[in-house]
């Protein structure tokens, strides 16, 4: 592991950001130009694996394309004292995992943002033919705004076991062992082939728990968590948090739904349709119904701006 002050292919280490199971990250000085990239080498314990460094290079390769405000932005790859190394855009803040630690359920004004952020970058994946096969709150990061309740940045990150659509690789046997299995959908756990559906049902998954504070699907073992995923149903939202609409609990329960064909079909739709449910002006089944005009009434009261409707 790198120190501070160490170089990394000309970058000067200037803080430890974290690391996991494949890789550390640091905030490190690019050697020519005056800011500050994030760095991710990969561990020196699997410099050698060739699968895991198969998929190093593959999120680099994956997501460098890719020009979208919610999505890190990769710039560079390379090889530095046997290790693989990217540099990335670096995202000042914290993840979404570390908010719901520390702050609880999180308001639904701020969930929606990071909902809404986080739906945004996976749709411009999905137009490119990525599934990202990892979403989960901690691979979702968040910059603070002034205004508390809507983030300056919601980027998603950590595209390591992402997988172009329409290829079946080596990969694919061993990406769910990657996951986190709390946000997995039946198909990844099941060794099935995915889609975008499937990181439907991780950012369903993800949602529910930034609304209530904890994932859909709990067990003291990973058998009893895979079990979970495959044939329970979750609790309903509001059962956890009462103060969520109960409209919130439909579209939850079909963002992780068992089966893909039964799931919203982009991350936009399933986004749209959470964010309605907080509003008590719009219905979540069926046509408005065609009524006779009402009698003209005063004008009602204006709400307060910026409050958000209970």
């Amino acid at each position: 592991m790198y120190q501070v002050g160490d170089l990394i292919a000309g970058y000067r280490v200037l803080e430890v950001l974290g690391h996991g199971g494949m890789g550390e990250v640091y905030k490190a000085a690019h050697p020519r130009l005056p800011r500050a990239d994030a760095i991710k080498v990969l561990r020196s314990a699997h410099a050698t694996d060739p699968v895991f460094r198969a998929r190093f290079e593959r999120e680099a390769d994956l997501v460098a394309p890719l020009n979208h405000p919610n999505i890190v932005a990769v710039y560079d790859r390379g090889v530095y004292d046997g290790r693989l190394w990217i540099a990335m855009e670096l995202v000042p803040g914290t993840d979404a995992g570390h908010l719901v630690d520390t702050l609880g359920p999180l308001d639904p004004r701020l969930a929606m943002a990071i909902v809404n952020g986080a739906a945004a970058g996976l749709d411009a994946a999905h137009r490119r033919g990525i599934t990202h096969r990892d979403i989960k709150p901690a691979n979702i990061l968040v910059t603070p705004g002034e205004d508390a309740m809507v983030p300056d940045a919601v980027k998603l990150t950590d595209f390591g076991i992402a997988q172009a659509l329409d290829e079946v690789t080596s990969l694919t046997g061993t990406g769910t062992t990657v996951g986190t299995m709390r946000y997995s959908s039946p198909e990844q756990i099941g060794g099935h082939r995915v889609d975008l559906r499937s990181d439907i049902y991780s950012l369903g998954a993800t949602a529910y728990e930034l609304l209530t504070g904890a994932p859909p699907f709990e067990a003291p073992s990973l058998h009893g968590l895979m079990s979970a995923h495959m044939f329970a149903e979750p609790p309903r939202a509001t059962e956890r948090n009462r103060t969520l609409p109960p409209g919130v609990d439909p579209v939850l329960q079909r963002s992780v739904a068992k089966n893909p064909d039964h799931r919203f079909q982009s991350a936009r739709d399933f986004a749209t349709a959470l964010g309605d449910a907080f509003d008590t002006r719009k219905t979540l089944v069926g046509p408005t119904p065609t009524m006779p005009p009402p009698t003209p009434a005063p004008a009602p009261a204006q709400a307060t701006p910026g409050a958000w409707p209970t």
